[in-house]
C-alpha cells in the first residue's frame, strides 16, 4: 500500500437540481472513503457543480485546476466517483491519459475500480468507457431533440424560460406585454427605428424574461418580435411546423410577417439605428448611380442631399421634401389611394392564411412518404421546393399586408393627404417608401429666363416618382 500518494478528489454534477450541491457533496464523502481504503492521503478537493463534462457551455474551473496541480506534482493520485465523472468526450479523456503518463500519477474511483492507465489494456479499458459515456450523452440528446420536435409538430409549450407576453406555462398571455408586443410592431411597421421602441418599453419599465432581467435593448426586442409564437405558431429549429400551437396568438399572422419582412429586409441599412432626423435620409436614391442620398451640410452652410457614392446629385433639403410631401399628399386624395395603402383587407386574408397552413402541413408530410418508401429522395426534394415556393409567396403577400395594416387609420381622416403631412417623419417615410420610389435627378446646365443671380435655383422637375401602384 503506498502511503506516499498525494491524491486530489475531484466532484462534479451536471443538474444541481437541489441546488445546494448535495450530489457533489455525497461524491466526496464516498471519494475520501475510497482513498483513505488505498492509503492515500487526500490534498485537495476539486468541485464542478451543476457543470456538464460534455457541454462546453461553462468552464469546468475545478478540472482545469486537477490538470494543473497533477502536472506540477502537487498531487499524484486523482479520486472521482465514477469515470463519467472525469469525461464524457474523448478528446478530453486522450489529454488526461497522457498527463497520467507523464507523470506516473494513479486514478481510482468508486464505482470503477483503479485505472491503470500505464498499460495499454488500461487505457483501452478508459477509452471504452469513455466512449460508452459519450454514446449515452449522444443519446440522450438525441432523445430530447427528438421530444422537442414532437412537441412543436402537436403544437405544445416545451418550456424553458418564460417567453415574453406569456405567463410561465407559455400559454396564457400577460397583458402588458402582449400591448408592448403589439405597439412595437405597430411603431416599427409605421417607420420608427428598433432602438427607439426599446428605449421607449425600457423606460416605461420592460425588461427581457431571462434569469438576470434586462433592460430591453434593440438585439433582445429584435429576437422578440421575430418569435413565431407571437403569431400562434409552433417552431422548430426555426422552421415554422406541424399543427397550430396551442398558446393564443399575440398578433395576426400578416401583422407579424410584415414585422419579420422589416427586420430581415436586407437593404435596411441598420436594424438597430436610430430614428432618421431627416425625411429623405438613405430612402430617396441619386437619379445616376441609384444609390441612397443622406442629408449633409454644404459649404455655404445649407442642409442638402448629396449622394455619397459620387458628386452626382446635391440638392436642398427644404426645397426637395416640399416637393415631396405635396405630391404624395395630392395622390393619397385620389379616390383610389385605399388600394395603394393596403393591398389585402382583413377578410382577404383569411384564405392565405389557410393555404399557407395546409401547404406547410404537406411538407411536413414529405419526409414521412419517404420514410414508408411512398416517396423517392428526388421527389420528395422536388415537391418541398415547390411547396416552399408558393408558401414563401403567400407569406409575403401576408407581410404585405400587415404592412398596410399598420398604415390604415390614414384613410380614416376628412383629409387623407392632410393627415399624413402631419404624422411623424417615421410614418411620412412608410408611406412614401410604400407608394413610391423618389429619385432625385442632376440639375440641368443653365438657369431658365427670370432667374437672379445669387438665389437659390431648384428645378421641381428634377424630384421623379416612380409609384408602386397605380390608382
Amino acid at each position: 500500500m503506498n502511503t506516499q500518494r498525494k491524491a486530489g478528489i475531484y466532484t462534479r454534477i451536471s443538474n444541481d437540481k437541489e441546488g445546494a450541491g448535495l450530489g457533489v457533496t455525497r461524491q466526496a464523502e464516498d471519494c475520501r472513503e475510497l482513498a483513505a481504503q488505498l492509503g492515500w492521503d487526500v490534498v485537495t478537493v476539486y468541485e464542478d457543480n451543476d457543470i456538464s463534462a460534455y457541454q462546453r457551455k461553462k468552464a469546468r474551473t475545478g478540472y482545469q485546476q486537477m490538470l494543473a496541480d497533477l502536472e506540477s506534482g502537487r498531487i499524484n493520485a486523482a479520486v472521482a466517483w465514477h469515470t463519467d465523472r472525469l469525461h464524457r468526450r474523448n478528446a478530453e479523456l486522450e489529454k488526461f491519459i497522457d498527463i497520467i503518463e507523464r507523470t506516473g500519477a494513479k486514478v481510482s474511483t468508486v464505482r470503477g475500480g483503479q485505472l491503470d492507465l500505464a498499460t495499454p489494456d488500461g487505457r483501452m479499458m478508459a477509452r471504452m468507457l469513455g466512449s460508452i459515456a459519450q454514446r449515452e450523452v449522444e443519446h440522450g440528446q438525441d432523445r430530447v431533440r427528438r421530444a422537442k420536435q414532437q412537441a412543436a409538430q402537436a403544437g405544445k409549450w416545451r418550456g424553458g424560460p418564460r417567453p415574453f407576453g406569456y405567463e410561465a406555462d407559455g400559454l396564457t398571455i400577460r397583458k402588458a406585454e402582449q400591448t408592448a408586443v403589439k405597439q412595437a410592431s405597430d411603431k416599427l411597421i409605421a417607420g420608427q427605428s428598433l432602438r427607439s421602441i426599446a428605449a421607449e418599453l425600457t423606460a416605461r419599465g420592460f425588461r427581457t424574461t431571462s434569469t438576470k432581467s434586462l433592460p430591453l435593448d434593440e438585439i433582445n426586442l429584435r429576437n422578440i418580435l421575430l418569435r413565431p409564437r407571437n403569431a400562434g405558431f409552433a417552431e422548430y429549429r426555426g422552421e415554422i411546423i406541424g399543427e397550430p400551437a396551442q398558446w393564443p396568438g399575440i398578433l395576426t399572422e400578416e401583422t407579424w410577417r410584415a414585422v419579420v419582412s422589416i427586420l430581415k429586409d436586407p437593404s435596411r441599412r441598420t436594424t438597430t439605428g436610430s430614428t432618421p432626423k431627416w425625411l429623405g435620409s438613405n430612402l430617396y436614391l441619386c437619379g445616376v448611380c441609384k444609390k441612397p442620398l443622406r442629408a449633409s451640410m454644404s459649404s455655404d452652410r445649407r442642409r442638402v442631399y448629396r449622394c455619397t457614392n459620387g458628386s452626382h446629385v446635391a440638392r436642398t433639403l427644404t426645397a426637395v421634401d416640399g416637393v415631396v410631401t405635396g405630391t404624395i399628399a395630392e395622390y393619397l386624395r385620389q379616390p383610389k389611394a385605399a388600394g395603394l395603402l393596403i393591398s389585402e383587407s382583413t377578410d382577404d386574408v383569411g384564405p392565405l392564411r389557410e393555404e399557407a397552413a395546409v401547404l406547410r402541413a404537406r411538407r411536413d408530410q414529405l419526409p414521412l412518404d419517404h420514410a414508408e418508401g411512398n416517396l423517392t429522395a428526388q421527389q420528395v426534394k422536388i415537391a418541398t421546393a415547390h411547396l416552399d415556393a408558393r408558401i414563401l409567396d403567400l407569406e409575403s403577400k401576408l407581410a404585405e399586408a400587415g404592412r398596410g395594416a399598420g398604415l390604415a387609420d390614414l384613410l380614416a381622416a376628412p383629409d387623407t393627404g392632410q393627415a399624413f403631412l402631419g404624422e411623424t417623419l417615421g410614418r411620412r417615410r412608410a408611406v412614401i417608401n410604400r407608394l413610391a420610389t423618389v429619385t432625385l435627378l442632376p440639375q440641368r446646365k443653365g438657369r431658365p429666363k427670370g432667374w437672379v443671380s445669387g438665389e437659390d435655383y431648384f428645378d421641381p422637375a428634377t424630384v421623379t416618382f416612380q409609384w408602386k401602384a397605380q390608382t
